[in-house]
């Protein structure tokens, strides 16, 4: 296809198709997770019973669904034990199920991926008993296995799964504006890591305020699992386009709105259309950043910040440049850099650069040597810690695991995309690692997380499961006995 045809293929896109009435299945479900999130717990219950009637009647909606619930995404209160769940489940089906070549190789990946991290933790002083509990946020990738159970027996439609998704992301994109623009509180997406205690009872409601109220990007990171491999293929309407931007700006966190802005010119494909949506993106990006100059700044704890906080993201990086000492260079990132630095002086005494500190929690790790008194704390209450948790995902694994565990986990990634580089939409997957790496200098997402470890899992499990009908090993009973709950369809 020479240029010529490919920009008029490129502007015969469909507009992206949707169901009459597509969405009051997602609104109903979404508001049932929002109650539960403001501690209406028996809304839990009508949540799944949501779920379990998709089970025979849409398996794309119940996977969906079913993920949106495990994974919280912004919903539920984080510090329920829900999230161990999943990650229950998917240990229980890989033992269960049968596995074909392909998810044979896979599970070898996982296994190995998972022993080196209990080598580190054995290296360490800190008993491992503790440790598990931060080891298993990276184990959530075994996640992998769960659409495999759904679809056993169904067929699966990569096209069909991303108009699936599209309606539960748009609810959730009208929730940012309702939330951040109209009620002023968290109500609609009451679990993001910005909520300040509304429940049902006492909700956080400043009606019509006038603000943008800051609605934190948990939920958004479900647009992983279709923004980019839609694009590629439909056109949105303007209404649409308007929520989604709309959900950015509500979140204000620059990480966000950067991760999808490269990752998109990234999977342009082209080098000709990478060079125009990189201009593009600058050009608008620089008329964010002057607009946002131009608005009210806003005070937050004792930090001065734009509405937007794109103008104040960005004069942090002439900040740093401009940095005299380390409490400079501390006030970096948000204060990011103020979890950061003491953390890095206690690495280089322990001499653990290649190996880091192991996985350390925040509240149970009691070790004299690993607890700290961070100097460029405002706070004097906080500013007692362990050496356990910073809000950039990427140092987060070298203070754990060193450099040998950056090598290890990036290469773990890249070898999942090995196994999957031929199969058709294969980018899929490496489009969701990429944003959840953007998203990981915030603090959000990435392979440290549950729900970003969900949503890789999913792009991968999608990629293969598109593709089954061309692999080895797929015409065989799903169970290792006889019940023939996942058994193929004869």
């Amino acid at each position: 296809m020479n240029a010529a045809a490919s920009t008029i293929a490129l502007r015969e896109k469909p507009y992206l198709p949707l169901e009459p009435g597509w969405w009051k299945l997602p609104l109903c479900y979404m508001l049932t997770l929002s109650l539960f999130g403001l501690l209406l717990y028996p809304m839990a219950a009508v949540s799944l019973i949501f779920i379990l009637y998709q089970w025979r009647r849409d398996r794309y909606n119940f996977l969906i669904m079913l993920t949106l619930f495990w994974g919280g995404f912004g919903f539920w209160p984080p510090e329920l034990p829900t999230g161990y769940l999943p990650l229950a489940v998917s240990i229980a089906l890989w033992f269960l199920m049968r596995k074909p070549p392909i998810l044979k190789r896979t599970l070898i990946a996982i296994a190995v991926y998972i022993a080196f991290m209990f080598v580190i933790a054995l290296l360490s002083v800190e008993n491992i008993k503790i440790q598990v509990f931060m080891m298993s946020r990276y184990w959530m990738i075994l996640y992998i296995i769960v659409p495999f159970a759904v679809f056993a027996g169904h067929k699966f439609e990569f096209d069909v799964f991303l108009r699936k998704l599209m309606p539960f992301a748009l609810i959730i994109a009208i929730f940012y504006l309702l939330d951040a623009y109209v009620i002023s509180g968290h109500i609609l997406l009451p679990n993001d890591t910005g909520n300040n205690g509304s429940t049902i009872f006492s909700p956080a409601i400043h009606l019509l305020s006038g603000n943008i109220y800051r609605i934190y990007p948990p939920s958004i990171f479900f647009y992983a699992l279709f923004f980019i491999p839609l694009l590629r293929t439909y056109r949105l309407r303007w209404w649409q386009w308007t929520v989604f931007i709309g959900s950015f700006v509500a979140c204000q966190t620059f990480t966000i709105i950067i991760g999808f802005l490269v990752t998109y010119i990234v999977f342009q494909g082209k080098a000709k259309q990478i060079l125009r949506w990189g201009a593009g993106s600058v050009v608008f990006l620089v008329g964010l950043y002057f607009v946002d100059g131009m608005l009210p700044t806003q005070i937050k704890g004792e930090v001065e910040q734009s509405q937007l906080r794109i103008k104040s993201s960005v004069d942090q990086f002439f900040d740093l440049f401009n940095a005299f000492d380390d409490e400079d260079i501390a006030e970096f990132g948000s204060g990011r850099m103020a979890q950061i630095l003491p953390k890095l002086d206690i690495i280089e005494r322990e001499g653990r650069e290649f190996i880091g500190l192991g996985f350390l929690h925040p509240k149970k790790t009691t070790l004299n040597q690993y607890i700290l008194e961070n100097e460029y704390y405002s706070d004097i209450e906080a500013a007692e810690e362990a050496s356990a948790v910073v809000e950039i995902s990427q140092v987060q694994v070298y203070i754990q695991m060193g450099w040998l565990g950056l090598i290890v986990v990036t290469g773990f990634y890249l070898y999942l995309y090995y196994i999957i580089r031929k199969l058709p939409h294969s980018y899929y997957y490496l489009s969701v690692c990429l944003l959840n790496f953007m998203w990981g200098f915030g603090g959000f997402g990435g392979i440290y997380s549950s729900d970003g470890c969900m949503t890789i899992a999913i792009a991968y499990a999608a990629i293969i499961l598109s593709a089954r009908e061309e692999l080895p090993g797929f015409n065989c009973k799903w169970l290792k006995n006889r019940w023939g709950m996942f058994s193929p369809r004869q």
